[in-house]
């Protein structure tokens, strides 16, 4: 059973790149008192950089976590604070996180040394002329000090700017709800509903502060992983990473059981978004510009889908007629699979032309 976490509203350092990997200085904090004013970057960049899920649990930093914090279970909810505007934005919850003591933190940030991932970190950051030094294994607690299952997570498909009068603080903690922002706190469906009664009317609508822009090289990490999971998991299955279908690139094609799926994968944190980007690619690279090349889509995230999402795929399914699902990637698998394809068999009429089926696959070179 999931332990409760006490409520708490903790900042995060600018990103644009919704914490997958780092965004560089704009809109940071020169502040010399702040650890991203001296250095340019937050740990916390990396927060939902599914590379480092470990065993179900991710793996991450939170600057406002203290010493006192360890052992402690909370209930976060996330905004940030673009330095030169200083507009507030909402990002997200996460419920259950699990701060670390100093043994799991030294652990978590030795096994992240141990397979290059800190290695990685670091070249992420020299893109912005910036060094890591603060990344080092044996400072477990300064590269790692929590953990939290992706599941328990609901972020906005877009940040939504608040007023300063609703949280004056701009100060790196944990800090307990004002009253009235209790409700943030509410899990799954519905946050969008819950998140606007803290728009700033002032400021505007719903705000997006940066587009996202895909971390290359997870996605092409989960591509490989999949491509060696999925027959393993669905014995008799053709799966190809990579490939391009008629001029169409495909992340992920498998072939089993008269069914062919194209699979598009995308590493945000939020699924919403993620079958926001996904939905129109597959439709093109399904459809453009009118022949059916597969029988089923599939949108493969970090994050599983919540209610809604699966509300909303399955009124595509029943009211379009198109097969589309959402599925979650686990360590490089899609955990499930064996019992999803029978049901994609049964409710997919295969509609491609005879021609179509045995379209020629061609490995595509270079990157996504």
């Amino acid at each position: 059973m999931e332990r409760l976490g006490e409520r708490r509203i903790a900042r995060l350092c600018w990103n644009t790149r919704r914490w997958a990997s780092p965004s560089g200085r704009p809109g940071k904090t020169r502040s010399a008192n702040a650890f991203e004013g001296t250095h340019g970057y937050g740990h916390e960049e990396w927060l939902f950089d599914f590379e480092n899920l470990h065993e179900g649990w991710q793996y991450g930093f939170i600057q406002g976590v203290k010493h006192a914090h360890r052992g402690r279970t909370f209930d976060l909810s996330l905004y940030a604070i673009h330095d030169t505007t200083r507009i507030r934005y909402w990002v997200g919850t996460i419920a259950g996180v699990e701060v670390l003591d100093v043994d799991a933190a030294l652990a978590a940030s030795r096994r992240m040394s141990r397979i290059g991932m800190l290695d990685r970190l670091r070249k992420s950051l020299e893109v912005f002329k910036l060094k890591g030094e603060t990344l080092h294994a044996n400072d477990g607690h300064l590269v790692v000090n929590v953990r939290f299952r992706p599941d328990r997570m609901s972020i906005l498909p877009e940040p939504v700017a608040f007023s300063r009068l609703r949280l004056p603080t701009s100060r790196y903690i944990l800090q307990a709800p004002p009253e009235g922002l209790e409700v943030l706190f509410q899990p799954g469906s519905g946050q969008d509903r819950v998140f606007k009664r803290g728009i700033n009317t002032e400021v505007g609508t719903r705000t997006t502060f940066g587009r996202t822009i895909e971390v290359d090289p997870v996605h092409a990490k989960w591509q490989a992983r999949l491509e060696k999971s999925v027959p393993k998991a669905l014995p008799g299955a053709t799966v190809d990473a990579e490939m391009s279908i008629d001029g169409h690139a495909v992340d992920l094609v498998i072939d089993h059981g008269g069914i062919r799926a194209f699979v598009e994968i995308k590493t945000d944190a939020s699924p919403r978004r993620v079958i926001r980007a996904a939905l129109s690619q597959l439709m093109e690279y399904a459809y453009w510009p009118e022949e059916m090349r597969c029988d089923v889509l599939l949108i493969a995230g970090g994050v599983p889908a919540g209610p809604e999402e699966e509300c909303y795929l399955a009124m595509i399914r029943r009211d379009f007629g198109i097969s589309v699902y959402y599925v979650h990637i686990v360590d490089g698998r899609i955990p499930g699979i064996a019992d999803l394809w029978p049901r994609l068999v049964a409710g997919s009429v295969p509609k491609r032309k005879a021609a179509a089926s045995g379209v020629a696959l061609t490995r595509r070179r270079g990157g996504p």
